[in-house]
């Protein structure tokens, strides 16, 4: 599921939430998760078929590029923290 980009899942949906499990070793994907989609009924956000597409449908490439970078610049700030950090304790 997801692997063809010209699909219109949920795999590759602006709105979708994919949910992960923790199986000892790091998070893994499975094969469920919900939508965001704020123009979709609530109820209908967690109750809907995961295989087909909706009329909600967007492309999720650019979000997901806009979102790894977030995570990239957090990721580079609590690197920058850690280095404070790790200096004060030198000192000791």
């Amino acid at each position: 599921m997801g692997e063809n980009k010209d699909d219109k899942c949920c795999d590759n949906c602006k709105y979708f939430c994919r949910h992960y499990s923790w199986t000892g070793n790091g998070f893994c994907a499975v094969n469920c998760g919900h939508c965001a989609c704020e123009k979709r009924p609530v109820r209908e956000r967690l109750n809907y078929s995961y295989v087909t597409s909706c009329r909600f449908w967007e492309d999720g490439e650019e979000a997901n590029a806009e979102r790894n970078k977030s995570i990239l610049k957090a990721v580079k700030n609590m690197s920058d923290r850690l280095d404070e950090i790790a200096v004060i304790f030198d000192k000791d």
